[in-house]
């Protein structure tokens, strides 16, 4: 019996596309009362999701009063998806597709908003053709998007990349033609984060737009990569496509080249942002433009809400100063400002001022002995880093700096010597200008 009615059902469907609508002037057609009567029907059936009878009215209502509501064509497609399903014949399945296309095509001409109806076509063209057909769903989904712009569903923009990608490995369009399509997707993606920054949505599909591509066959080569975004950065620098070729130079790690310091120099000159700063401090840092770097993670600082974040920032420049930049004074106050921001930052920070004293041992000593008081100095700030909770690998470095140190105490006949004694204070000049305990070497 049931196969009767799917047999029934599916005649009333193929004969679709070889009738057209009896009316298309009023909205309920000629026959106002049957067309609500039908509606009445089908939406009966609809709810006790008896299809196979719900098609008949529907189909009624579909040539009969196509402009009566928009519901009919959203109903008709939840039908033929029902029913398609509930089919085994490969053939006939083929034809509820038709059909479903079909369905979407009428409610543009009767309803309009093209740009979003396409979409849900494309959609649903992709997953149901996309093996026969790929070229198709992305001549769908390429309109949609073109027409839609930054009102493009994030479903539509996904699919529309996955298309992208098949229709590249089938060199049906070439590597500028997949670059423009994801600038194009990852732009109508960021113009609706502006406005709902923590859409999960929204967010999850901008996370599968930059995977589709990371994972692409165009973005296993860093240089490749290079090359086609450098001929984009030449001739276009907005807002837009700069923060697209960041997000994916940044995923394949091809950070090292000129370009990607380039596009976040202009970046930043438009869209002034702490990960702006950031990141430049961090490129500046590594091409050995240290000055560069200090300033950008100053203003990283300034334009940080958060401490942990600020403590991070003025320890790149304490290290930067100390280390790189020869000026041990202004490196130690701005690692002391990381700790007071970022206690968990404390142990790096004893480690690094440690390191800062024990290299500032034969500048800041007029002899030996005194040479000796600043390992003593050095060993305490060392020992004072051991005394948080710290990596293996950190917790070496302090053990192997308080070991040196050690070392370098002064014996017990030189303190002595020197009118001090053991347990004694001791006040270092210099730009150190602190007060230690007197130790001997064992």
């Amino acid at each position: 019996m049931k196969t009767l009615l799917l047999t029934v059902a599916l005649g009333l469907i193929f004969s679709l596309t070889h009738v057209t609508a009896q009316d298309e002037g009023s909205k309920f057609g000629n026959d106002s009362v049957k067309c609500v009567e039908n509606a009445s029907l089908y939406d009966g059936f609809l709810k006790q999701q008896n299809y196979v009878d719900a098609v008949g009215p529907w189909r009624w209502m579909f040539f009969n009063c196509p402009r009566s509501y928009k519901r009919l064509y959203l109903d008709g497609i939840t039908i033929m998806k029902k029913l398609m399903k509930a089919e085994t014949d490969a053939a006939k399945q083929d034809k509820y597709v038709d059909t479903i296309m079909m369905i979407y095509d009428q409610r543009i001409k009767y309803f309009g908003q093209e740009g979003y109806v396409l979409g849900r076509k494309g959609v649903d063209y992709f997953d149901l053709r996309r093996k026969t057909d790929v070229e198709t769903a992305y001549k769908i989904l390429f309109r949609s998007v073109e027409l839609e712009k930054g009102k493009t569903e994030p479903a539509v923009l996904v699919k529309f990349m996955q298309a992208t990608v098949l229709m590249h490995k089938k060199q049906a369009i070439d590597d500028a033609a997949f670059v423009f399509n994801y600038m194009n997707t990852s732009d109508a993606m960021h113009e609706q984060l502006k406005e709902t920054p923590n859409d999960s949505t929204l967010l999850k599909g901008n996370d599968m737009i930059l995977s589709i591509l990371v994972s692409s066959d165009l973005a296993q080569s860093c240089e490749k990569l290079e090359k086609i975004f450098s001929n984009i950065f030449e001739t276009n620098k907005s807002v837009a496509v700069l923060r697209s070729i960041v997000s994916v130079l940044s995923a394949k790690d091809c950070v090292e080249s000129e370009l990607f310091y380039n596009v976040l120099v202009e970046l930043d000159k438009l869209e002034p942002s702490e990960i702006s700063k950031k990141n430049l401090g961090r490129q500046s840092e590594k091409k050995d433009k240290y000055s560069d770097a200090v300033n950008y993670y100053k203003e990283a600082v300034e334009l940080s809400g958060s401490d942990i974040a600020k403590g991070s920032y003025y320890f790149e420049i304490a290290k930067i100063t100390g280390t790189k930049l020869g000026n041990s004074a202004s490196s130690r106050n701005y690692a002391y400002q990381a700790r007071d921001l970022n206690n968990e930052l404390s142990p790096n920070v004893y480690i690094l001022i440690s390191t800062l004293y024990g290299n500032a041992a034969s500048a800041c000593s007029a002899n030996d002995y005194e040479k000796c008081m600043v390992y003593i100095l050095a060993y305490e700030m060392a020992l004072k880093a051991k005394s948080y909770k710290m990596s293996d690998g950190l917790s070496q470095t302090a053990n192997d700096l308080i070991a040196t140190y050690k070392n370098n105490f002064p014996k017990t006949e030189d303190i002595f010597f020197n009118g001090d004694k053991v347990g004694g204070s001791k006040t270092i000049g210099c730009w150190i200008n602190e007060t230690i305990t007197i130790k001997a070497r064992e």
